[in-house]
């Protein structure tokens, strides 16, 4: 769902891009594919809200390249975020005792049905 949404975004941005009477100069161009990454590149940096800032990437190259950390930088947010979740899940071993025991006893009693 989530890379269908991208596209679509992606392809929505470039056709008002193309459409559009104000000048979008790394979108009106001929090269479909220089389209395609430039709309990418923008959808990627509001979806994620890094913004467009004073410097960004002007080749599809640095677009690419862009996108990737972008993601990559998620990525490795959510992994510190779930261990650092985890590191806080405190877990009990009595509660574990109890819980290996009464599994061998529902497999037990459904053994000998």
């Amino acid at each position: 769902w989530f890379l269908a949404s991208l596209h679509i975004a992606t392809c929505s941005w470039v056709y008002v891009a193309s459409t559009s009477d104000r000048h979008y100069a790394p979108v009106v161009t001929n090269n479909r594919f220089g389209q395609y990454i430039a709309g990418l590149y923008w959808t990627c940096a509001t979806i994620s809200s890094t913004g467009y800032g004073d410097i960004s990437a002007q080749t599809n190259e640095a677009r690419m390249l862009a996108n990737f950390w972008v993601w990559a930088g998620a990525a490795i947010l959510m992994w510190v975020g779930a261990k650092i979740t985890q590191s806080m899940v405190v877990v009990d071993p009595y509660a574990l005792e109890e819980l290996k025991k009464r599994r061998q006893l529902y497999s037990l009693m459904r053994n000998n049905r």
